[in-house]
This record gives structure tokens, C-alpha cells and sequence, in this order.
């Protein structure tokens, strides 16, 4: 009979944690609604994120800005993602086939960063994530210090630095079927550049799209190594892509002179 009760009680407490690391929490803005899963490690010592809204932006501050992994279950609308201070990793668990849309997704080192509207600020000092996995999502803006990747379906622009350790950061488009980096047109062209207040140019590995690009200026983002970075489309691009030719190896891109 001990021995029972003593594997009743274990089989509760890995029922707590079990429950717990799946909590889901949701917060609701004027744009939509963003829904999130904090790390197990946090959930099975009971501890609940910091989470809410401001100024229309849904904002998270996760526990540990070196080490917490945040995990998108849900998005609506098409609301923007700020964490406070910093995170390892954003990603995404949403149901197979499903397609959202975030219009910003970064990191800001306080709230009061953030900007009515959502709008993006313009004078800022950024929180460093190392890593924006947004499979099931277009993106409009991600920003951040001390990234190695940004992956989302199609991405508008990316702010940030010299990325993770210094050695710069990929971003990918992988959309099976609508992988697109940039903008939609001359008034609203994408940008790879530097994030405000950053001590490091914007340094890049790797751009890659599944499909295409167009309406995209690079002239504010610098190569690792000049001449053979690459900058990648499956499908040539028919729209402008701006920046120096000469400062990258291409595949599928033409990069012209431009504003």
C-alpha cells in the first residue's frame, strides 16, 4: 500500500509538471492576439512570465534573457511581439498547414521603447535575441540585437548588429511556395540595416529566399566577407533589389544601384 501511494504521488507531481509546462497564455492587443508557451524549466518551478500590452504592441519578458526559449502557439490578426530585455529563441508550434502574420517581432531593452500604434521606434537600444524561428509566419520587421538567424515565411526587414559573437546572421524566406524578402512597393521598400544604437554594423552570412525578393535595400547591411557572401533566390527577382552588386555573391538576384 506505501508503495502505491508513493507512485500515486509521483504520478501526480509529473501530472502538475506535465500541465504546467503546457499553460498557454494569451495576450490581446488592437491588432490581434498573440498566443505563448514559456520554457518547461520555468513552468515546473512554478514560475509565470511576465506578459501584457503596451501602446498596441504585445510584449512578453521572458524569466532569463540569455536562456528562455519562447514559443508562439497562436497568433491572430496581425498584431507586433516585443520581448523586454532579451531571450535564446522565439519559435513557433502552430498547427500543420496554418499562416500568420506578426507586423514587428523584436526585442527592446524596456518597455518605454515601445512606440504608440504599433509603430517602430525610432530611437531605441535593442535586447538581444539569438535566433527568430517563425515557421508559419509572415513578418514584417525583425529586430534585435546579437542574432545568428531569422526564418520566417516571407520577412519585410531586419534590424540588427554584427549578429551572434560577431559573426553576422542569416535570414531566410521558407515559404515552400511564397518565400519573399522585401517590400510590397517603391513606398514600402524592406531594409536590411542596422538596429538604432547598435555598436556593430549590420553584418550578414547568408540571404535566402525559397522564391524571391524585390523592394529591398541592402545598402545598410554589410557582407562577412565581401564579394562572396551570398544573396539567394530560388526564382529571380523581377523587382529592384538595392545595394552594391560588387559586395556580393548572388544567385538568382540582380542587385542595382539605388536610394
Amino acid at each position: 500500500m506505501k508503495t502505491l501511494k508513493i507512485i500515486g504521488c509521483i504520478a501526480l507531481i509529473a501530472a502538475a509538471f506535465v500541465y504546467a509546462a503546457k499553460t498557454t497564455y494569451v495576450i490581446t492587443t488592437m491588432d490581434g492576439t498573440v498566443s505563448f508557451q514559456d520554457t518547461k524549466e520555468n513552468a515546473k518551478k512554478g514560475i509565470v512570465p511576465q506578459f501584457g500590452e503596451t501602446n498596441g504592441w504585445a510584449w512578453i519578458g521572458p524569466i532569463d534573457s540569455l536562456k528562455s526559449q519562447i514559443v508562439l502557439m497562436g497568433v491572430t490578426g496581425n498584431p507586433s511581439l516585443a520581448l523586454r530585455n532579451g531571450a535564446k529563441q522565439v519559435k513557433t508550434k502552430l498547427a500543420k498547414g496554418v499562416l500568420v502574420n506578426l507586423k514587428n517581432a523584436g526585442c527592446v531593452g524596456t518597455l518605454d521603447a515601445l512606440m504608440p500604434g504599433p509603430a517602430l521606434p525610432a530611437v531605441y537600444t535593442a535586447g538581444s535575441v539569438a535566433q527568430f524561428n517563425l515557421k508559419g509566419v509572415n513578418v514584417g520587421t525583425v529586430f534585435a540585437r546579437d542574432m545568428s538567424k531569422v526564418a520566417a515565411e516571407s520577412i519585410v526587414s531586419v534590424l540588427g548588429d554584427g549578429g551572434a559573437k560577431g559573426k553576422g546572421q542569416q535570414i531566410l524566406a521558407i515559404s515552400k511556395t511564397a518565400a519573399f524578402i522585401g517590400g510590397t512597393d517603391s513606398n514600402n521598400v524592406g531594409v536590411i540595416a542596422q538596429v538604432p544604437n547598435a555598436t556593430a554594423p549590420m553584418l550578414i552570412k547568408k540571404i535566402d529566399s525559397k522564391n524571391t525578393m524585390g523592394f529591398l535595400n541592402l545598402n545598410g547591411a554589410t557582407p562577412v566577407k565581401v564579394g562572396k557572401t551570398l544573396v539567394k533566390a530560388k526564382v529571380a527577382n523581377t523587382l529592384p533589389v538595392y545595394g552594391t552588386a560588387a559586395n556580393w555573391k548572388t544567385k538568382n538576384v540582380t542587385i542595382t544601384v539605388g536610394p
